[in-house]
């Protein structure tokens, strides 16, 4: 059947034709408000439809806030199933919340953009709008080509003179960074070493590429004033086992952000954005790095995430989700989450830094190094290079760390 609006042959002016698509909206939306089934109102389907019906007078934002208007009011009817502890309206947050979350969750489950796609930089077609949307969807991207061979040649000999000196004593290992990091040598285990390269290794070409930062200025990625917050290399010796699963960092208001300000997983932009790209030609024997999809989607929950109830977190595929995030070690990420990319020289990965990951084994006979750099907003600070509650650092001295002091110069008078 040819798919056909329901506005197509009403003659009316745009602004009107919106406030008639609105009206429509609202009057389907309140009558699955007040049916026996309220709970067809968390349906991503039913978003799907009403796009399709409406032939684009509304965008998908727009159809969504209305749809929360109306489960917000139609919740109401069921706060006599809530548990004397928690208030009505605390409820109805919480299932809100719930039901937005798992709609993003189940659109990265067995997604082909999420699990399969990738942009080819070199493609005429390439268009890096399109890339931007799966990234912002998946929280994850491949792009193929981005680096041409000799970009990265010229890269991994400077990258391994600088860890022949570091090595060799020529530069000491107890340097520390620029913005008040303890230190510039993460040892992960016997295995695992990560750097972080000083200002004289910094690249134009690898942390300037064209296609990279048009990406990432997306506004709903990290808008145009976002900035590089570090890079270095990561490097895995023959014999490193699995890393342990784990996001780059904490979630921006803590594990208890849900409950306490009713904000979760993605219903914020990214604040920061990982690029990798190998220095060797990867095989599946270096062991690349694994990705968890959907996982972003639950950082700032606690483990009392709402995953029972009238709420589409009850569903098996959320909960199996859930319950491998809160113990993910020694696990395998659960079907239709798992993507694992194989990239070849000048290919890149993007992912958000709260997207659950690994380094892979390495069962070659190769150092797997592989460059890094993280892209963020401007007022992010990481603290991976700093030592957590320092007990030899006063209280002054950890407020100060990174405060920013006029730097004077004087002349003799």
């Amino acid at each position: 059947m040819e798919n056909r609006s329901l506005l197509e042959n009403v003659t009316i002016g745009a602004n009107e034709r919106t406030q008639a698509a609105k009206r429509i909206v609202q009057a389907t939306l309140e009558g699955i408000g007040r049916s026996e089934d309220a709970s067809i109102l968390s349906s991503s389907l039913l978003v799907a439809d009403l796009k399709l019906l409406l032939n684009g007078t509304l965008d998908e934002s727009e159809i969504m806030v209305m749809v929360g208007e109306v489960q917000t009011k139609t919740k109401s009817k069921t706060t006599s199933k809530i548990s004397p502890q928690s208030s009505p309206r605390n409820a109805d947050v919480q299932m809100f919340s719930a039901d937005r979350h798992a709609a993003r969750i189940l659109d990265a489950h067995e997604s082909y953009d999420c699990l399969q796609r990738e942009f080819d930089v070199n493609d005429p077609t390439f268009d890096t709008d399109e890339a931007a949307s799966v990234l912002e969807k998946c929280r994850i991207l491949v792009l193929r080509n981005v680096f041409s061979e000799q970009i990265l040649q010229r890269t991994l000999s400077r990258y391994q003179q600088f860890t022949k000196d570091v090595r060799s004593g020529r530069i000491h290992r107890d340097g520390t960074t620029t913005y008040g990091g303890d230190y510039f040598i993460l040892k992960e285990d016997k295995y695992r070493l990560n750097y972080m390269i000083p200002r004289e290794l910094a690249s134009e070409d690898i942390l300037a590429n064209e296609h990279v930062l048009e990406i990432l200025s997306h506004y709903r990625l990290l808008d145009e004033d976002f900035i590089v917050n570090h890079s270095g290399t990561l490097n895995a010796q023959p014999g490193a086992p699995p890393q342990a699963w784990h996001a780059d960092a904490e979630y921006l208001y803590g594990d208890r952000s849900f409950e306490e300000f009713g904000i979760a997983g993605q219903d914020l932009p990214p604040f920061a954005i990982s690029m990798f790209t190998p220095l060797l030609k990867m095989t599946h024997d270096h062991g690349p790095t694994e990705f968890c999809l959907g996982t972003a989607h639950f950082r700032g929950y606690d483990s009392n995430v709402p995953d029972q109830g009238e709420n589409r977190m009850v569903g098996e595929v959320i909960t199996n989700l859930h319950q491998w995030d809160q113990i993910p070690n020694g696990r395998i990420c659960p079907e239709g989450f798992r993507r694992t990319p194989l990239l070849g020289l000048g290919d890149v990965v993007l992912f958000d830094y709260m997207l659950s990951h690994r380094g892979g084994a390495n069962k070659s006979n190769d150092l797997r190094s592989m460059l890094f750099t993280v892209y963020s907003r401007k007022w992010y600070k990481d603290w991976t290079f700093d030592i957590s509650n320092d007990e030899d650092e006063t209280e002054f001295q950890r407020l100060t760390k990174t405060t920013r002091f006029a730097v004077i110069q004087t002349e003799d008078i």
